[in-house]
């Protein structure tokens, strides 16, 4: 099961993302064990992290951006949507990105060595699948399981639940 967060550097207009955490729990079901394991991709690059605003039934009603710098640790600075980056930086970002997905693809490849991984299971899987081709992770001998896409077809769904609203529900 595999959680990324992704972030869009700061003032490239969302022209530059990268993956900035990955979480996984790997279960095996033959001795029923689970392992957690996770990952920061830390550069010195500033991303801009936005997080949905629900209501209480789950529902987005805004989203609330903050800027991180995961390299210095630095959360929590404030976002300006007008800021922008020079023309110039926006090419070092580039490489930034490819770096970290670089980590992304070192990262799955050593989960995915253990052999005995055969489902990657993940929630809307729309952006890991961009991420495994930008990363140019091959899951060959591997399914890639959309929990979301899963609960709509198991409850004959027209679309699909966000996970705050499958939290909430929960």
């Amino acid at each position: 099961y595999l959680d990324i967060e992704f972030g869009y550097v700061y003032g490239t207009c969302r022209a530059v993302m990268m993956p900035v955490e990955i979480g996984a729990v790997v279960h095996r079901p033959g001795d029923d064990s689970v392992r957690y394991i996770g990952e920061q991709f830390r550069y010195d690059v500033d991303v801009e992290i936005w997080k949905k605003v629900t209501d209480q039934c789950g529902k987005t009603v805004g989203v609330a951006t903050t800027v991180a710098n995961m390299g210095r640790g630095e959360y929590g600075m404030a976002y300006d949507h007008s800021f922008r980056v020079p023309e110039s930086e926006v090419l070092a970002a580039g490489e930034t990105a490819r770096s970290a997905f670089a980590d992304l693809r070192l990262f799955m490849e050593s989960l995915l060595s253990e052999g005995d991984i055969n489902k990657v299971v993940v929630f809307a899987a729309h952006m890991e699948r961009k991420a495994f081709r930008a990363a140019e992770v091959s899951l060959d001998g591997c399914t890639l399981v959309d929990l979301q896409r899963e609960i709509r077809r198991g409850f004959c769904m027209k679309q699909v639940l966000s996970l705050d609203r499958l939290a909430r529900l929960i």
